[in-house]
Formats: structure tokens, sequence, C-alpha cells
């Protein structure tokens, strides 16, 4: 069905409605307070960290805003780091709360800033006069609390004309929003109720509903229930280029542990509480849902609580009585969970625990329910925004070049399947002639030569195979085992040597898990040096020549039956540092996964091995990038070139750091290119790869790694001044060293580089254009719906623009449904729901079918919008979407990628940032929760 407009889940002001005003209990924090904290964190860091504190005149106040969300969920509290303006509120409460109480997280927090004894969580003895004497120049009876006036409206717009809201709206605006929704009352459909319950947010509002519970009718199952409530999120959004604000609602499905928790294989989970009394002396009763973590300890072997920072700051409170033993949770979840009633306390699910019967997501009909109750909680304040509507360029001008053909859908009676099977057997063929042929041209004369490292022979065989299948090499084997396979066609030459993985693919540090700091890093050295040892035997043996090595990796076995590594053992990045310094890119392979179905464990396992081999491919540079055809209103000779800021923070898996932006370039054939500020020019997307591999120096600081972007993007770009040429950036990863990308700093046809002055596009190339892409991270971009008048909801793949939008310039694209997701549209998971089929019965009674399946994955392909940022004069917007549209469209990719060709490529240039310096004294922690996206990013 050709959908001809869509519905997101976003609200915006109603016309005429200029101010929006509520009274809030509001907090400053004190001027001295502000300055004697200051001090004491100063006299805590390094030499050359205390001078960073004292040049920004800044406190870090994130980790006791953690804090505050466990403890005292009913405090919104603004902003990372305290005001340096004491007129500009800390807190903001519908309730006054007690200062003596936040006294004692105050205490808390500069208790858990002070360093501490090495190995242990003892704060240093030196700390403890200068922590004494900054809490005695801290009085609680400094803290006063003012009933004000706020306006959730406020705001300026920028020069662009976006539209620039107060920064504490980004907390308040939502938080009003979600307290509109729960007032209405439950949600109401088909006779049932769900009741929603507001819980501490962190960069948004949160509602969870009541607790749910799903009982599979499956003979293996053991009986038990399943449990899961569903959660809304509630976000201020601005658009670029309007002026209007809007509030972005996320609906999605929180699982809850069910039975045992296995936390082995995560960096954490978040867990729901409601408490029935104060958790502190002299603090209210929360009225709303507080929010702690459990973290798997590798050490003690058990699960503890974490706020914030490295300390407990709950055991300093003295209150983890108050919460249930972290063993008791993790060994049995269920028990404080009441289906009908919200969460008593619940802990998160995360899909390293093993199984879990309830599917992610919900589908396009319940969030349409859904989103029309919200929108009665907003009225008349609020409105849904206006429809998408399909934006298409007249036909012919935007002309297409593919290089591979689509197979067709097999449909119709039994002989025409059969001939359109035969068709299709026949198009995939001339495809893998293609394929090789243009990895023939990629190479340059080379032989593609591969390993295969593998850790059980029907792996090794699959891969063999999909090797076959992949490039038409059926023909032309000319070598056939023990260990290597040789293929000469007309135009290559394939040669795959296999090896058992032997001891490289074990966990690091075998039966005991490393520390973060010095032993991982000691640990993955080793594996880095042992893999480099091992790939250069073979490639000794083999003759050298060696560009991909494809690894299957299997994990440690858990309770569950599901094989993963601890957050520290896992070996992928000293594989593939110890690959890379052999100048050779890796592809890890999934092996069998126990929890398949037996009767799908064959199919999937040879799904995941065709997609490996095709991924390592592309790491070779060998990708199709859909190409501008003649005729069109797209040069056919276009230049495309893709930024991306490959960093790795300190809060992930390795914890070490690394910051390095990165260009890729297509020139509409051939293989892709890459560059990075240490490379001399344009090399091969392969040397790219290993590059960023290992010690890489990076700027430290903000400023520096801001100009470090600035510079390197005036360099790459200054070649292609006179070129067509196509620049690509996205919004989430680059914005925040390049301030000019996000929506504040937009100019059309204008550019700012670093902190410079904004310049006419033409400064940098006369022919040049600059699309900037945003995906829904953080819900930037809605959550949406196709809608059919007397039918339910659905999905379609398409390019849009919103019929409000006066610039012109911003447009949004959706691939089509993968052909993976076979949950019909009206599934229902938070209400029961049953449905005529159009069949009747023996007694001509209709037949039903009942849509309440909680087991179904639900997910729904991303909205992604296109700012057409730089133009040219008499450029069509609308072609030049449509052109960006078809690059999600990959020739070889199975689905429609997240991104376009070149960004996605640019985006998985992060795996290969695994550099083996200490993160130093700027570590940060990392709390973000352990949740599933729950719009599609595939790939």
């Amino acid at each position: 069905m050709a959908y001809q407009e869509i519905h997101t889940a976003a609200f915006v002001p109603a016309d005429g409605l200029d101010t929006l005003s509520t009274e809030l209990n509001t907090l400053t924090f004190p001027e001295h307070w502000r300055q004697a904290v200051l001090d004491f964190y100063a006299q805590t860091r390094s030499e050359k960290g205390r001078s960073e504190v004292l040049e920004h005149q800044s406190v870090p106040i994130k980790r006791l805003n953690h804090l505050l969300r466990a403890v005292a969920p009913g405090l919104v509290s603004i902003g990372r780091w305290a005001p340096t303006n004491t007129d500009q509120p800390w807190l903001y409460s519908e309730k006054e709360f007690s200062p003596q109480a936040l006294m004692n997280y105050v205490s808390a927090w500069l208790k858990d800033m002070a360093p501490k004894e090495k190995g242990t969580q003892q704060t240093v003895a030196a700390s403890f006069r200068p922590m004494l004497t900054t809490l005695r120049t801290m009085d609680p009876a400094t803290l006063t609390w003012d009933r004000t006036p706020v306006e959730l409206l406020r705001g300026t717009v920028s020069e662009g004309g976006t539209l620039l809201p107060d920064s504490s709206l980004y907390r308040l605006l939502p938080e009003y929003a979600a307290s509109r929704v729960v007032a209405l009352g439950p949600y109401r459909f088909a006779g049932e109720e769900v009741h929603w319950h507001r819980a501490a947010g962190y960069q948004e509002a949160e509602l969870i509903s009541d607790v749910l519970s799903y009982t599979p009718k499956s003979r293996n199952h053991t009986g038990n229930p399943w449990y899961y409530s569903g959660y809304m999120r509630f976000y201020l959004r601005t658009e670029p280029f309007s002026t209007v604000p809007r509030l972005h609602v996320e609906t999605g499905i929180r699982r809850w542990t069910s039975g045992k928790a296995n936390l082995q294989g995560t960096t954490g989970a978040s867990a729901y509480l409601r408490a029935d009394a104060t958790l502190l002396p002299q603090a209210p009763t929360p009225d709303r849902l507080a929010v702690a973590y459990l973290q798997w300890d590798p050490r003690t072997k058990r699960p503890e609580w974490r706020t914030g920072g490295p300390m407990n700051m709950l055991e300093n409170l003295a209150i983890t009585d108050e919460f249930p033993d972290p063993e008791s949770l993790v060994k049995d979840g269920t028990q404080w969970l009441t289906v009908g009633e919200g969460p008593q306390f619940a802990l998160t699910y995360h899909t390293t625990m093993g199984r879990h019967s309830v599917g992610s997501g919900i589908m396009p009909e319940e969030r349409r329910r859904l989103m029309e109750w919200v929108a009665a909680a907003l009225e008349p304040e609020f409105v849904p925004i206006p429809a998408l509507v399909r934006a298409e360029p007249p036909k012919g001008t935007v002309v297409i070049d593919r290089a591979l053909e689509k197979t067709k859908k097999v449909t119709g009676d039994e002989a025409k399947k059969m001939a359109l099977a035969e068709e299709n057997r026949r198009i995939e063929s001339r495809n893998a002639r293609r394929r090789r042929a243009h990895l023939a041209e990629v190479l340059k004369g080379a032989d593609l030569s591969a390993m295969v490292l593998y850790q059980n022979s029907g792996i090794r065989n699959q891969m063999i195979q999909a090797a076959e299948e992949s490039l038409d090499l059926a023909g032309h084997r000319d070598g056939q085992g023990p260990d290597t396979w040789v293929w000469r066609a007309p135009d290559l030459t394939v040669r795959i040597t296999a090896r058992l993985a032997g001891e490289i693919t074990g966990p690091l540090g075998e039966a005991t898990a490393p520390k973060r700091g010095g032993e991982l890093k000691e640990e993955a050295a080793k594996r880095r040096d042992l893999v480099k040892e091992t790939v250069q035997g073979i490639l000794s043996d083999s003759g050298g020549g060696v560009q991909v090595a494809y690894v299957e990796l299997d994990g440690v076995k858990t309770f569950t039956g599901k094989r993963i590594f601890a957050p520290t053992q896992d070996p992928k990045g000293a594989i593939r540092a110890g690959a890379a310094q052999a100048r050779i890119v890796s592809q890890f392979a999934k092996p069998y996964d126990p929890q398949d179905a037996p009767e799908e464990r064959e199919e999937k396992a040879r799904h995941r091995i065709e997609s490996a081999w095709s991924d390592g491919l592309r790491q070779l540079g060998a990708t199709f990038v859909p190409r501008a055809g003649e005729g069109g209103a797209i040069p056919a000779n276009l230049t495309q070139i893709a930024f991306w800021m490959v960093r790795r923070n300190v809060a992930s898996k390795s914890s070490f750091s690394q910051f390095t932006p990165i260009a890729l370039l297509n020139r509409g054939k051939g293989q892709i290119m890459g560059c990075s500020p240490d490379t001399q020019g344009w090399v091969s997307y392969r040397d790219l790869l290993c590059d960023l591999t290992g010690q890489v120096e990076s700027p430290r600081n903000e400023q520096d790694q801001a100009a470090a972007v600035a510079s390197f993007v005036r360099t790459t770009l200054q070649p292609y001044k006179f070129t067509d040429t196509l620049v690509l950036l996205h919004a989430q990863n680059s914005r925040n060293r390049w301030p000019w990308l996000g929506n504040a700093g937009l100019l059309q046809d204008r550019v700012k580089l670093g902190h410079g002055p904004d310049q006419r596009l033409a400064v940098l190339g006369k022919r040049m254009r600059v699309i900037r892409v945003a995906s829904s991270d953080r819900a930037e971009v809605p959550q949406w719906w196709a809608p059919v008048e007397g039918k339910d909801a659905g999905f379609t793949e398409g390019l849009w623009r919103a019929g409000d939008d006066a610039s012109g310039r911003v447009f949004y694209s959706t691939g089509r449904k993968p052909s993976t997701a076979q949950t019909h549209k009206g599934v229902a998971k938070l209400t029961s729901r049953t449905v005529e089929t159009g069949k009747f019965a023996e007694d001509g009674t209709p037949k039903t079918r009942d849509l309440l399946v909680p087991s179904a994955e639900a997910r729904t392909p991303q909205l992604v919008q296109f700012t057409l940022t730089g133009l040219l004069p008499g450029d069509d917007p609308a072609a030049w979407a449509r052109f960006l549209h078809e690059q999600r469209d990959g020739d070889d990719y199975r689905e429609h990628l997240k991104l376009p060709v070149l960004l996605h490529l640019a985006s998985k240039a992060n795996e290969y940032a695994i550099p083996y310096e200490d993160a130093g004294d700027d570590a940060a922690v990392d709390l973000s929760d352990d949740e599933e996206s729950q719009q599609m990013a595939l790939f």
C-alpha cells in the first residue's frame, strides 16, 4: 500500500499559544557553596586537572544528580555542572525538600569526590581535613526554597531562524507534559485499564506502566510468567530553521528480569524502586519511582549498588537497608512485582542476561492509540504536529545507477513461483560476478587472500560456501583443503587459509576478569601480541598477502545458556588490534546460538556467516555506493565525502579514550578511500581502519579537539573547491566538536569551522553541497506510523517533508520494513485486542484472532532527518534529499541502512578505535540505562 502521509509522536503548542506558565519550588546552589566545593574538588585533582577545574570555574555535579535520582526522585536537577550564575535555579520540585536531607546528600557527594587509596574505596586520609573544612562552610540554613513562576515556552531565536529554548526547559517542559498525562487517569482500551507512574528522569521525563505478565503456551516452557511494563519518555526538541518547540514522546516496552538475573555480561542494570516511606530522615516520601543502578563486581563476583562515581554513595548515606539486598534481587527479582500495580522494585532486563520471552518494542497501531490518549491529556495547549507528506521531485529528476539487480518477490501459483525462483538464481549469479569484478578493481590486480580462524568445522565450511556464493566461484575451484582453498576466476584469484582459532579467542584473563585500567591493559596487550604472532605465523606458512581475517568468536557459557563475555574479558578489541598490527582487517563471526530454535539454528547461522563474509569485504573498501546517473539533477560525476568523529570514551569497555576525526571518499565507482589527520592524504579504507587501531595520539580537551576538527575539515575539502562535491555529516556524532552542526548553529548556505566566524559555503567550495543527517538517538527524531482510514496503522518506505516547513530544507526518510519482520502491525502488548479475521465458523459466527502477543518483536524502521544545510542557487532540495534517501538502500545490503552508505561505513570505523593509553584523571562514569532502542537501527 502506498501511504501518502505519516504521523509522528510529536506535539507543538497550539496556534496562538505564546506563553505557558506553572509554579514550582526552586532552590539555587549558593555562591559560597559553589566556591567551597570548587576549591575542594580542585585540591583532589592532579596538577593538570586542578588547573582545568580552576580555569573553567565549574563544579561537576553529575554524580550528585544521579544520587538524587535514586533517593530523591521528586527533585528535578538541571544541568551537569552547578550553575555559575546563582540566579539560575539548581533544583526544581513540586514539593519542598528538607535542607538538612539535601546536606546529607552533598556530604556523601563530597566524600565520593575525594581521592581513594590505591586499589580500595577508602578515602585518602589527607582528604578528611579539607572535606570537613568544606562542610563547615556549607550551612543547610542557607538553603531556601522559593515558590517561582516558570515560563515553559521561553526562549530566543538563533541567527539561522531556529528556536533556542531556555536550557532549564529541556527538563521542565517534559516533566510538565508527563504530569498532565498521569493526571488524565489510566489508559483504557478494550475494557481494560493501564495506570502510569512517574519515574525519576535523567535527561527526560519518564512514565512506567503497571506491571504486566506473559506466560508462553509453549510445551517446553516452565509455566513461570515473564514480566514487563510499557514506558513513555518525553523530550523537548527543536527542528532546524523552525521557531516552534516540539515535544517528542517515545514509547516502548521495559522488560523486567523474571527469575534469576545474570549481570556478568553487562556493565550494569537500572532498577526502579517505589518507596513506601522516606529513604532518609527529614526527607519526604518519594512520589515517583526512584532509579538506582546495580552492577556486577568481577573481583568479588557479587552484585552491588552503584550510584554516580566509583564510591557507593548509598552506603555513605547508610540507607542501603531501604533497598533490597542486591544478591536477593538478582536471585529472584519477581518477588516485588505484582501484576496490575506499579513496580515495587524491578530490575531491568538486558539482552546479555539470556532469553526473555517478551519481545521488544510496540507496533504502530498500538503507538497510534497511545498517542491519541496523550493528545487528549495535552490539549488544548499542545496539539499533534501536522502529518509529514511525500516529497517526490518530478519524475526523471533523480537518476540512480545501481550496480546490482534486485531479486523479485516470489508469489503466484506453483509454476510462477518456480519460474521466479529460477530467475532470481540467475540474478544472484550475475550480481556475484559483478561483485567479483568490483572486488578485483578495488584490489588493483592483487589476489583476495582471507584467513578463517574457526572453532568448529561447521562454521569454517559455511564461510567457504559464503565465499563461493558471494563471488560466483563454484566453477573456479582450483584447490581444496585441508587448510587452504583456492579459486581462480578469470578476473580474480581467491585464497582462503583456515586454522583452528585456539586460545586467541578465549576470555581475557582466562578464569579471572581483569580490573579496568592497568590489569586490563596488560591482558589486552598480551592477547594482542599473541594474535599478531599467530597471524604472522599463518602468513609465513601461506605465503603472505592476507588482507582480511574472519574469526569465529564464542563467549563463555552462562547459566542461561547464552554465550557471552564479561565486560573486561571480551577479547574482540585485542584480536582486532593484533590483526591490525599485521595490516589485516578483521571480522567476527558468531557461531551457533544455543538459544535459537533447533529447526532455525542452521539457517540463522548461515545468514550470520553470509553477513560476516560481506562485512569483511566491505572493510577492504569493496562497497557499492548508489551513484547518480546521466540526465538527472544530480551531477553524474559527483564526489561524496563523509566526515565522522571516531571516538571511544573512557566509559566504554576498553576503559581507554580516543578522538580522531576521519573522512571517507567515494567518486561514484572504485574503492572507498579514507583519511585522518595522521594519514598522508587518501589511503584505502582498509589502511585507514588499521591505522586507527593501537596507540593513537588524541587531543585531550574539547577546545583542542574542536580546533583539530576545523583544521582537518578545511584541509580535506581544499582540493575539491571546484568539484561537484556532496559533504555528509552526522549531527549526533559530530556537533560536540563542531558546534555549527547543532540546530542552534545551522545557517543556510553558510558554514562555521570550530570557533571561527561563519562564512559563505562557497569559501570552502564553489560546487559544494552540505547535508546534515540526524538519527533518532535520544528521540531527536520522533517515532512514527503510517495511518490508514478505518484500518491498522502500518509502515511505509519513502521521503517526506513537513507541510509547514517554511525553509524547504528539512526532509525525513523511512526505510522499508525488514524482510525478517513478520509481526502483524495490529499486535498489542499493553491491553487485550481481538479482531475478526473475515472468516466464519460452521455456525456462521465470525472467527476472531487474538492480537495480544507480548512475545512479538515489534521494532519500527527508523525515521531519519536530512537537513540540506548548503545548496547552490537553482538546486532542487527535494532532488538532493531523494538522492540521499536512495543512499540508505545500498546495493549489497539486504535491508535499508540507518544511515546513507558512506556515513554508515564511516561509523563502522569506531570498531577500530582501540587505543591503549591510560584514561587519567578525566575518567567519567557512564550511567546510561541498559536499554534497547525501539527504533530499528540496522547493521
